[in-house]
């Protein structure tokens, strides 16, 4: 059902993902991250959860199931890293190549 004018007045402004994804990037700071660990658990949140998980289940909780989430979060980080605003890497461990995100190290990116 669309939105009326009216209502669009009235209804709750929300932070769009990739500014969440980058502030928890932020908060993380310098540690890096998988796409995993930004849907770890993801579902009914605990109303005294905390930090990352609060924060990215909330963004996300419209998403119909994990997979799309994750690409949804890929996606935003992937556009952070294409705008200089992060970094991504490929760590291999035992084999298994896995990506990690972290916020650019200049201070001075847009936000």
């Amino acid at each position: 059902m669309p939105l009326s004018e009216a209502d669009w007045g009235t209804a709750r402004p929300e932070t769009d993902l990739i500014t969440v994804i980058e502030g928890t990037l932020r908060e993380s700071a310098p540690e890096a991250l998988r796409v995993d660990d930004f849907l770890r658990d993801a579902g009914d949140t605990d109303p005294t959860e905390e930090g990352l998980l609060k924060a990215v289940t909330g963004a996300v909780r419209w998403q119909f199931s994990r997979e799309r989430s994750k690409a949804v979060v890929e996606a935003s980080l992937e556009r952070l890293v294409h705008e200089g605003r992060a970094e991504k890497r490929a760590f291999e461990s035992d084999g298994e190549i896995t990506i990690y995100y972290r916020i650019a190290p200049s201070g001075d990116l847009p936000r």
